[in-house]
C-alpha cells in the first residue's frame, strides 16, 4: 500500500509543479509530459482539484489546468505560501464569510496552526477580517470587492462633509471606471 501511495505523491506533485510552471495547461499536454494515461492522469486532477489545489476551466475542447492561488489573482502565482496556507485560502474563498471554526472542520488543522495561517494571509493582504451579524468571518480580498469597499468608504467620507461634492463626485468615476476595466 505505502509504495501506491508514494507514487501517488510523486504524481501529484509533479503535476502540482507543472500546472504551477504552465498555468492553462492542458489535459493533453499534461498527459504528453508526464508519460500517463488517461485514467490515471484524470484520476490525480480530479483528486487536486477536490482538495482544492488546481482549479480547471473548459476552454473549446480543451480543458485547462491553474494552480488554484493563481487563478484567483488572475494568473500572478504566490511562491511563498505553503501548501496548507494555500488550502486554507482556497476554502476561504469558495465560502466567503466563513468562520475559524468553519474552516477547522474542513482544513484539519490545529488550531494554532490556523491562526498563524490566518495571520499570514492577513499580513499578506490576502484575506480580510469581516463582520456578518454572527462574528468575524473571512474572506478573500479581490479587486472588485476592494473596489466596492472604497466606494462605500469613500461615500461615507462625503455623508461626513470630509470631501466635497465635486471630490467625491470625481473619485467615484474613477473607482467605477476601474471597476469596469477589470
Amino acid at each position: 500500500m505505502s509504495v501506491y501511495m508514494s507514487v501517488d505523491n510523486q504524481t501529484r506533485e509533479l503535476l502540482l509543479e507543472n500546472i504551477k510552471d504552465r498555468p492553462g495547461i492542458s489535459f493533453s499536454k499534461l498527459m504528453r509530459l508526464l508519460n500517463l494515461n488517461e485514467g490515471t492522469l484524470r484520476y490525480h486532477l480530479n483528486y487536486l482539484e477536490r482538495k482544492e489545489l488546481i482549479t480547471s476551466k473548459k476552454e473549446g475542447t480543451k480543458r485547462l489546468y491553474f494552480n488554484s492561488l493563481s487563478s484567483a489573482y488572475g494568473g500572478e502565482g504566490r511562491d511563498d505560501l505553503t501548501r496548507e496556507q494555500t488550502r486554507v485560502f482556497n476554502i476561504i474563498r469558495k465560502y466567503p464569510g466563513i468562520k475559524p471554526k468553519e474552516i477547522l472542520e474542513r482544513s484539519e488543522l490545529s488550531r494554532k496552526g490556523l491562526r498563524n495561517i490566518l495571520q499570514k494571509l492577513k499580513n499578506e493582504h490576502l484575506i480580510w477580517e469581516v463582520e456578518n451579524g454572527n462574528g468575524a468571518g473571512y474572506e478573500i480580498i479581490t479587486r472588485k470587492r476592494l473596489m466596492e469597499e472604497m466606494l462605500l468608504d469613500l461615500a461615507e467620507k462625503f455623508l461626513k462633509g470630509d470631501i466635497d461634492r465635486s471630490t467625491f463626485l470625481h473619485l467615484k468615476d474613477w473607482i467605477e471606471e476601474a471597476q469596469e476595466n477589470n
